[in-house]
C-alpha cells in the first residue's frame, strides 16, 4: 500500500479510480444518501494486517528455483520469454505407479512453479535495466 498511497500523493486524481471511490460514485448516482459505515471493513483490513515486504515474507513453492535464476542470470544476458520444461526440470507428465489424475495435478503443478519463475525472471529483469 505504500506505493499507493505514494501514487496518490504524486497523482491525486488518481484517487477517483480506487475501488472505494468508485462505489462512493456508484451508490451516489443510484441516490443513496446516508452515510457510509466502513467500521466492518475498517475492522476486516486491520485483522489481515497490511503486508511490509520489510517484516512479512511470502513463501510459495518453487520460490528456489526463481532465486536460483535470479542468481545465475546476469544483467546483460538478454531474458529467454520461451517455457521449456527441461530447462525448469521438470518431470515428465506421466509419473509411473501413480493415479493418472495425481500425475496430470503434479504435471500442472510444475507448470505452474516454471511459469512463477518466468514471470519472477521477466519481472527481476527490469530492476537491472534489461528488457
Amino acid at each position: 500500500m505504500a506505493h499507493h498511497r505514494k501514487r496518490y500523493e504524486e497523482y491525486p486524481e488518481f484517487r477517483k479510480y480506487n475501488p472505494l471511490e468508485r462505489f462512493k460514485t456508484m451508490r451516489t448516482a443510484i441516490g443513496a444518501r446516508g452515510s457510509l459505515d466502513l467500521t466492518a471493513s475498517h475492522a476486516l483490513r486491520d485483522a489481515v494486517v497490511e503486508f511490509d515486504p520489510a517484516v512479512h515474507k511470502i513463501e510459495r513453492p518453487g520460490t528456489s528455483a526463481i532465486e536460483d535464476m535470479r542468481r545465475t542470470r546476469r544483467d546483460d544476458q538478454p531474458v529467454d520469454t520461451e517455457w521449456k520444461p527441461q530447462a525448469a526440470g521438470l518431470r515428465a507428465q506421466t509419473i509411473k505407479g501413480k493415479n493418472p489424475k495425481d500425475a496430470q495435478i503434479e504435471g500442472l503443478q510444475a507448470r505452474l512453479e516454471a511459469l512463477e519463475a518466468t514471470v519472477a525472471a521477466l519481472s527481476g529483469a527490469h530492476e537491472g535495466g534489461a528488457r
